[in-house]
């Protein structure tokens, strides 16, 4: 769990580390169940989206394609408020290197 302020705005980070040709997604919901996704952000390199203020319980969602290679993959996510690193804000996303496919979510508390 990534610990938010529900009062600020969202810094998502994407970093790839590994060598691999990647893109991503990122979405978020709301804490209910039968909250809709939203479209936050894609690229393919390494980016830092806003996000609007969250409430307690939302999820960040990130999915990552990409080329197979012989080493595995890795992104990490890094999450801050007002510059700040959050508690539980860095998470890395990892995969076998010919897995193609990754998606990763991160309750925000």
């Amino acid at each position: 769990m990534v610990q938010i302020d529900p009062t600020l705005p969202l810094s998502v980070t994407v970093d790839f580390q590994s060598r691999h040709r990647a893109a991503f997604r990122l979405f978020t919901r709301g804490p209910g169940e039968t909250d809709p996704w939203i479209f936050l952000k894609e690229g393919s390199g390494d980016t830092t989206v806003i996000a609007t203020p969250l409430a307690r319980g939302s999820i960040v969602k990130s999915e990552f394609i990409f080329f197979a290679g012989p080493d595995p993959f890795r992104a990490v996510m890094i999450f801050r408020q007002n510059g700040h690193l959050l508690e539980g804000g860095t998470r890395s996303v990892d995969a076998p290197g010919d897995d193609l496919f990754v998606a990763d979510t991160a309750e925000l508390a």
